[in-house]
């Protein structure tokens, strides 16, 4: 069974961990839209601890994206795995959530 997690730090930064997959959508496509309507302005998204994302997964990030937009909001990736870094890239969506093409342990596509 997959399993994943969101943990809300004070920072306003939410932390995903996990495998984000089609078994797992429902669940974290209703978690991030509550987190969305009752957060403000950027959500911020911390990637780092997800293991495993499938394009279930990125769909449900680009409809996010999408429905913030529409309400002149905008949703940020400061962090992400290798896998979830490498995902963004070969789908050319890494630029729409500010993911730049950063080396070393810097944030944006930190393998670490």
């Amino acid at each position: 069974m997959t399993t994943w997690s969101a943990k809300a730090y004070s920072d306003g930064t939410l932390h995903l961990a996990g495998e984000i997959d089609y078994s797992v959508a429902p669940q974290v496509r209703r978690y991030l839209h509550d987190y969305a309507g009752s957060s403000a302005n950027t959500l911020l998204l911390n990637l780092q601890q997800v293991e495993y994302i499938d394009s279930t997964g990125l769909a449900i990030l680009l409809e996010l994206r999408r429905i913030l937009l529409s309400q002149e909001r905008s949703i940020s990736i400061v962090k992400a795995s290798e896998g979830v870094a490498r995902l963004f890239t070969l789908t050319q969506v890494a630029a729409l959530f500010g993911m730049e093409k950063k080396t070393g342990d810097q944030e944006g596509t930190n393998a670490s």
